[in-house]
């Protein structure tokens, strides 16, 4: 399958500013959720700083949930000033009803972020009873272990939720206050991120798609999928994970009955399963699109991936390898498969602020250094590790309680009790062995079946066992909802009872330690299952340290492997190597053996990282340099997003 190609260049496209509205679950630092959080202000900054292009204008607009932070007036947040919340707007009727048949009514409000390149805009909806809690109250889908009624309310709470945002985000540019609230700014495109903003386009296109309701035009929308949380169950809703039925959910959401006339509807009955996309040129969108492919269901990802404009993923390989074919399409190889065949369907890999995580300037690492100094500073950090760590605790001890503080260095015995894991705490840190001599191998990552830390773990003694001076820490939390999130517990808890003094858990997660420790690190390990980015390898590359990782998604995008090592000599092909692959063929006819094949080919290739390591340190600083002089920064991927919002916008 080719790679397509990016549809317009800068001297084909127009020379006018480009207006880019993001919808967004989740913006950092106001709610922030794994990798996402960050994107959209990141991605932002690097869209107004894109040299040599015509300028593209973004404002965020994101839900305003109960627990997330939202500072009603000036303060500092992650190196950015953010003026505070003020709310402009009080009613913004939404589609959506509740269950008295009410149309659900959200409140705006709007701020000002201060960044590096200006100020951006930000809006929140807000609607206390919908928003409650945080953004994901359910895991979608059920765990291998069931679900119960609980789970099922938080669901139907989740699909309710994103609803009402989707519509909201359509009814607020189309009320009469918004041009004067926005002061005349009006978006070209709509860049819809992840499956909670799927219904976006599906709206725009179905009730919303009368051009004369729209002042100045209807915008264009973009959809990019950014991770799947459980593979086969990524923003679908049915009965059984939800308890709503397809077409009462469509219903409340405002899918209703309007008359025989409406273009939506089959003689007036509301058939959103069937509803006609003539969006796209290939004969299957011509047929009347079955959105219920996936158990009678809802599908809030296929209504991104059919009704927009153009669609993309977050890397190459997970676009075009992995994302058109079961399981990683989610139930949508169709859909994609006739996107990649009209070229409405990208890879566009993340990257990260260059600015922002500087290994010369970082302010959280103990010693900065950069390519001239790497040698010397990345050892004496490694050394010095256990004492900053050491030190970082005593200040959390004096500062005021702060939820999921880790409590110092708790008996591994203890470990046994499942409430335990509810906490923040530290096992091993006493007992951990780290010096300069030590080759430190750290994990930081959601304690999750998906990032793969079983297949770290499932060999530990092997492991210690042929590499004397190897140390591994493992940072993260998780929900161990899943019964396969419970296994990986009993891995660590084996490992942190079993291994004291060679192996540090850390059970809490917390960006300065994370920045800490690769900083520290000699390699990082990203032994994921799916990969549709990631972008801690990125920034690991980018602090001096070699990726070990699994050749899947945006790792094998992004990791260039060692391919010859014979143990005295140093043969790199291609000579930019900068890590080490190892082959995980999931998913697989043979499950368990695929498990098992994946478990050795990571302790292989952990085994000629430590050997390049300990046999040849000149080939071992050719993979730090060529790490550090990797580009991952945001340039490539926005001029790939401009020339996509070029193409589309009105």
């Amino acid at each position: 399958m080719q790679a397509s190609q990016y549809p317009v260049s800068s001297s084909q496209a127009s020379k006018q500013q480009i207006k880019v509205l993001f919808a967004t679950p989740q913006c950092a630092p106001f709610v922030s959720v794994g990798g996402l959080g960050p994107i959209p202000l990141e991605l932002g900054e690097a869209l107004r700083d894109l040299p040599n292009y015509p300028k593209v204008d973004v404002r965020i607009l994101l839900p305003y949930y109960q627990k997330g932070d939202y500072p009603s007036k000036e303060v500092g947040r992650d190196d950015r000033l953010v003026t505070g919340f003020r709310e402009i707007l009080a009613t913004v009727e939404t589609d959506v009803e509740d269950e008295s048949g009410n149309r659900i009514i959200v409140s705006v409000y709007k701020t000002e972020v201060w960044t590096r390149v200006g100020p951006i805009t930000v809006y929140a909806v807000r609607n206390d009873e919908v928003f409650k809690g945080n953004i994901f109250e359910h895991i979608p889908g059920p765990p291998l272990g069931g679900i119960d009624k609980a789970e099922k309310e938080a669901a139907k709470r989740e699909a309710i939720k994103f609803a009402v945002f989707s519509s909201a985000v359509i009814n607020l540019l189309k009320h009469p206050a918004w041009g004067k609230e926005s002061e005349d700014w009006f978006p070209d495109v709509i860049h819809c991120h992840d499956w909670q903003t799927g219904l976006i386009p599906a709206y725009l296109d179905t009730l919303h798609s009368d051009p004369t309701q729209w002042r100045p035009h209807k915008p264009k929308t973009l959809f990019t999928f950014h991770f799947a949380r459980r593979t086969g169950t990524q923003g679908v809703f049915h009965r059984d994970n939800s308890g709503l039925e397809a077409d009462d959910l469509l219903r409340q959401s405002g899918w209703r009955t309007r008359g025989a006339s409406d273009p939506v509807y089959d003689n007036g009955n509301p058939e959103w399963r069937n509803i006609r996309h003539d969006c796209l040129s290939s004969t299957w969108a011509r047929e009347k699109l079955n959105w219920s492919e996936l158990n009678d269901s809802v599908s809030f990802l296929k209504g991104g991936l059919a009704f927009s404009d153009m669609s993309n993923t977050v890397s190459e390989a997970y676009a075009l390898s992995e994302m058109p074919r079961v399981p990683w399409s989610l139930g949508n190889e169709t859909t994609i498969q006739g996107l990649i065949s009209d070229g409405k369907w990208f890879g566009v890999a993340n990257g990260f602020d260059y600015k922002r995580y500087d290994p010369n300037i970082d302010r959280y690492i103990q010693l900065p250094f950069n390519l001239k100094n790497y040698g010397l500073v990345k050892s004496r950090n490694k050394a010095a590790l256990k004492e900053w760590m050491n030190r970082q605790l005593w200040w959390l001890a004096m500062d005021p309680p702060k939820e999921g503080k880790p409590k110092r260095d708790i008996d591994a015995s203890r470990l046994d009790s499942p409430d335990f894991w509810s906490q923040g705490f530290i096992v091993g840190f006493d007992e951990f062995d780290l010096s300069e001599d030590c080759f430190l191998a750290v994990l930081p990552a959601r304690i999750a079946w998906q990032k793969g830390i079983d297949i770290t773990l499932e060999k530990v003694d092997q492991t210690f066992q042929g590499m004397p001076s190897l140390r591994i820490v493992v940072m993260g939390t998780g929900d161990y909802v899943d019964v396969r999130d419970q296994h990986i517990r009993k891995k660590i808890i084996y490992a942190a009872q079993n291994h004291l003094g060679r192996f540090l858990l850390i059970h809490w997660f917390d960006d300065a330690w994370e920045r800490m420790l690769i900083a520290a690190a000699d390699l990082f390990l990203m032994p994921s299952r799916f990969e549709p980015c990631g972008i801690a390898q990125q920034r690991a590359h980018h602090y001096g340290t070699p990726v070990l990782g699994s050749k899947v998604g945006g790792i094998r995008d992004t990791v260039e492997h060692l391919r010859r090592w014979d143990g005295s000599a140093c043969k790199l092909v291609p000579q930019k190597a900068d890590g080490f692959l190892f082959e995980f063929s999931y998913p697989a006819l043979s499950p368990s053996q695929d498990y098992q094949n994946a478990c050795r080919a990571f302790v292989d290739e952990l085994k000629r990282a430590y050997e390049c390591w300990e046999r040849n340190q000149t080939c071992w600083n050719l993979l730090i340099e060529n790490s550090m002089k990797r580009d991952h920064s945001w340039l490539g991927s926005v001029m790939k997003y401009w020339s996509i919002y070029a193409r589309i916008r009105p």
